[in-house]
């Protein structure tokens, strides 16, 4: 494993870096990193950012919104919360989370708290969450990304985050405070980030091996770019919000999914799904597929066969996709 130090604390650089490595095939080892950011909410490859964040908080705490390229659901980031990314070779990983977050847990319980992997993708101690990881798979590549709560400000993640009544009530929590906690209030005391953060490089080192990775002036500069011109652009950070007809949104196991279809004459004329799920294929592409096509069950249906919607959104069903935009009467 190459360890890669870095010091960048606004995320643009960080999900920038991450793409650079990602998309560069020079990078052909396996590749570890670490990062803390300054007050800041990373959204989800493919979620609504409008909704995901408390505008009016994050604009007055002067709090940085930037999107990932990994799907799953908003985060909220400070200087007590220990940032991690693997980008690794794809070839032979089943896909589970499992794998790169044993050196995290390991670390965990070696400081003293037990430390547990429990649903898709959350780390919990006490029953508890205090981190969440994403994923993706690009040109190869494995990217695998996720949180550690350690001494964040739980009152500015409440506040600046907007979580959707139905994850709350799909969880039988009464609010977001309830479910999360920092790691620190369950380790000894005098256990510190830094101490945290050494910890985790030792467990890396002793499953994989580890030498350190010095980015180039090169590698730096394209990072910078990729920065400026994509990851700190409001294009790239709120996306697209076309008019809409349709509004639809279902909460599976394998997340929440939201339709919003433009619908004129029975005719789909604009698809766009949101949601914290995770996505194997380009969902653009996908929803182009529905557009200008009658809107029937049986259009719908015709689609679908020659395009699996699991094939993009990881578990979702044939079923899922047509109860998810398909209601009897037509609209437009």
């Amino acid at each position: 494993m190459q360890y890669i130090p870095t010091n960048w604390d606004i995320p643009y650089f960080n999900m920038a870096l991450e793409e650079h490595i990602v998309g560069n095939p020079e990078f052909t080892d396996n590749y570890f990193f670490f990062y803390v950011h300054a007050p800041s909410i990373i959204v989800g490859r493919f979620q609504n950012t409008v909704e995901e964040i408390n505008a009016d908080y994050v604009r007055d705490h002067h709090i940085y919104v930037a999107r990932r390229i990994t799907g799953g659901g908003a985060v909220y980031h400070d200087g007590g919360n220990l940032n991690f990314s693997f980008i690794v070779n794809a070839e032979g990983h089943g896909g589970g989370f499992e794998t790169y977050t044993r050196p995290v847990i390991a670390a965990i319980r070696a400081l003293g708290a037990e430390a547990t992997l429990s649903g898709r993708n959350d780390i919990l101690v006490d029953g508890k969450k205090i981190s969440g990881n994403a994923q993706c798979v690009r040109s190869g590549k494995l990217l695998q990304h996720g949180t550690i709560l350690f001494d964040s400000n739980l009152d500015d993640l409440v506040r600046a985050l907007s979580v959707n009544d139905m994850k709350i009530i799909s969880k039988g929590i009464k609010s977001v405070r309830s479910r999360v906690t920092n790691l620190k209030e369950h380790l000894p005391e005098g256990i510190t980030i830094d101490i945290l953060r050494a910890r985790i490089l030792a467990e890396i080192a002793e499953e994989y091996g580890m030498q350190t990775f010095t980015l180039t002036d090169e590698d730096i500069a394209a990072v910078s770019q990729l920065a400026a011109q994509k990851f700190a652009k409001r294009e790239w950070n709120y996306g697209r919000s076309p008019a809409y007809s349709f509004c639809n949104k279902k909460k599976y196991d394998y997340g929440l999914v939201e339709a919003r279809l433009d619908i004129r004459g029975g005719t789909i004329r604009d698809m766009v799904i949101y949601g914290d799920f995770f996505a194997k294929g380009d969902l653009n592409e996908f929803t182009a597929l529905f557009a200008d096509a009658p809107y029937s069950r049986e259009s719908l249906a015709g689609i679908l066969k020659k395009n699996h919607p699991g094939e993009y959104i990881t578990g979702m069903a044939m079923d899922d996709f047509i109860e998810l935009v398909y209601v009897e009467q037509p609209m437009g």
